[in-house]
C-alpha cells in the first residue's frame, strides 16, 4: 500500500502498483468506479496510473504522476474542479486556473524545488535546490492565499496541519523568480 486517505463515510487506497480502490458510501459517485452502489469492501476506480490521493465529504481526488487532479464524486458548488456543478460517477480532470507540474520552472535558471510527501499529512518537506531564505505562500484551490511563511534551503519542512485535506498550491519566491508546487494534504 502506497496511501489511504478517509473521507466523512468513504476511503480510498492507492496501491504501489498505481491502481485506486475506494469503499463505503458511495450516493455522489465518490468511489469512482462508474456507480453509486455503497461498497463495503475496496472495488477498484475506473482509472489508474496515480500518484496520490485527497478526500472530501462526498468528493475524492486521485493525482496522477505528471500532477493532473482527478476527481469523482459530488460536483456540487465546482467540487470537482472541473468547470462544472454535476456528480462524476468515474474521475474526470480538475482544470486549475493556473496549472500546476510537479516540478515546474520559468525559463531563467531557477533551483529545483520539490515538495514531499505527496500526499502529505501535516507536515510536507522542501527540498530548495538551493540555501537562500526564500519566501513560500500557501494557496486554496480558488486563488485565496492562506498562509505565508519563509524557509531556509536547502531543506525545509512546513506545518500544514490546521489545514483541512485538500489541494493546495506552495508558490516558492526565490530572488530570481517564482516557482509552483502541489501539495495535496489528506
Amino acid at each position: 500500500m502506497k496511501a489511504i486517505a478517509a473521507g466523512r463515510f468513504h476511503s480510498l487506497f492507492l496501491k504501489t502498483d498505481g491502481t485506486a480502490w475506494a469503499c463505503g458510501y458511495n450516493r455522489s459517485g465518490q468511489l469512482g468506479n462508474g456507480t453509486t452502489t455503497d461498497a463495503p469492501t475496496p472495488v477498484q476506480v475506473a482509472a489508474s496510473g496515480f500518484s496520490g490521493l485527497a478526500v472530501g465529504n462526498d468528493f475524492s481526488f486521485f493525482i496522477k504522476g505528471d500532477g493532473t487532479a482527478w476527481g469523482s464524486g459530488s460536483g456540487g458548488l465546482g467540487n470537482l474542479g472541473d468547470g462544472g456543478s454535476t456528480n462524476a460517477l468515474t474521475p474526470v480532470r480538475a482544470s486549475l486556473v493556473c496549472p500546476i507540474a510537479l516540478s515546474s520552472r520559468s525559463a531563467t535558471a531557477q533551483p529545483a524545488v520539490n515538495v514531499y510527501p505527496v500526499p502529505a499529512h501535516g507536515q510536507v518537506r522542501l527540498h530548495l535546490g538551493t540555501t537562500e531564505t526564500v519566501q513560500v505562500q500557501i494557496v486554496g484551490e480558488t486563488g485565496q492565499l492562506l498562509r505565508v511563511c519563509s524557509a531556509q534551503g536547502p531543506e525545509a519542512q512546513l506545518e500544514l496541519a490546521e489545514l483541512p485535506a485538500g489541494i493546495y498550491v506552495a508558490k516558492i519566491i526565490t530572488r530570481t523568480g517564482v516557482l509552483t508546487q502541489k501539495i495535496v494534504l489528506y
